[in-house]
């Protein structure tokens, strides 16, 4: 399934005609504006927020994967270096109808509040949804805003609060499916983001001497797995704290699953992350003398 598209990637021509772009900007650009702010108005608490609103958040990341030629033609202008030159252009000239934020930051900031939603609020196919699409919609938007940064490096402090969330929220959807080694690494790339970004809230936390081993260990004791419920890896269904627990895979201790079921159809997809898992904890084992 193909993901977003290069910015440098060549604009069709059909999206240079003036009715295409008004086309573009009152159905795709303006809707994704006004949904950021009126989810940053009414429901920065994300779990309030009506079904219809959460749907909306989700059209929009499902849009991202569009194999449609005219919606990725869409995506390439409104997510173009020339878009946010001429958006961060108007704001310089002093129209205060221009946000000064560029679409890549909104959406980001939209995709950050769907993790949070999908992982803690919804279970299920959300959850599934969330580590399949959500976040790696997220990572390209990351990837963009990267680039207005390193082109507009004047306007990155303003724009950074997005990126912080999205690094924020984006590991912990792995850690509750029991998925270490993706969780572990999106930790470290977090931390390491941060002292880049220059993150002036929260206590930056150093990896460097720890093992992935033990860093899944000090997390998963931490109180960040009780915000987090723990899902199963191939359904997304939570487990509830007062119900029936789930299956952990017996060989990496790690995956976690509903049924045994569940189990089975995912061995496919988790074998090599197992094998890796369970060499890397009996690594541990015999470190600690256990």
């Amino acid at each position: 399934m193909a993901l977003f598209f290069d910015p440098e990637e060549t604009t069709p021509q059909f999206m240079y005609n003036e009715e295409s772009r008004k086309d573009m900007e009152e159905h795709f650009v303006k809707p994704m504006r006004v949904l950021s702010v009126e989810i940053m108005q009414k429901y920065v608490d994300i779990k309030v927020a009506p079904r219809h609103v959460i749907g909306q958040v989700e059209d929009i990341v499902n849009t991202f994967f569009s194999e449609k030629e005219d919606i990725r033609a869409c995506m390439k202008v409104a997510f173009s270096d020339e878009a946010v030159d001429k958006n961060l252009a108007v704001e310089d000239n002093g129209d205060s109808t221009a946000s000064g934020i560029p679409l890549a930051c909104c959406a980001l900031f939209l995709i950050s509040k769907l993790i949070e939603y999908q992982s803690v609020y919804s279970g299920g196919k959300s959850v599934i949804d969330c580590l399949e699409k959500t976040v790696k919609a997220g990572d390209k938007l990351f990837e963009l805003w990267q680039r207005i940064c390193t082109r507009h490096p004047d306007r990155a402090e303003k724009i950074k609060e997005a990126s912080l969330h999205f690094l924020s929220v984006a590991p912990y959807p792995y850690m509750q499916v029991g998925d270490k080694r993706r969780f572990v690494q999106r930790l470290r790339f977090k931390e390491m983001e941060r002292e880049k970004i220059g993150d002036d809230y929260g206590v930056p936390l150093h990896y460097g001497n720890l093992s992935d081993e033990e860093i899944w260990h000090i997390y998963r004791k931490s109180e960040y797995s009780d915000r987090f419920p723990l899902a199963c890896m191939n359904c997304g269904k939570f487990e509830h704290k007062n119900g029936k627990k789930h299956n952990r895979c017996s060989a990496c201790e790690s995956a976690l699953y509903c049924s045994k079921e569940c189990q089975k159809l995912h061995w496919k997809e988790h074998k090599a992350d197992c094998r890796a898992n369970s060499t890397a904890r009996s690594k541990l084992s015999r470190n600690m003398g256990l």
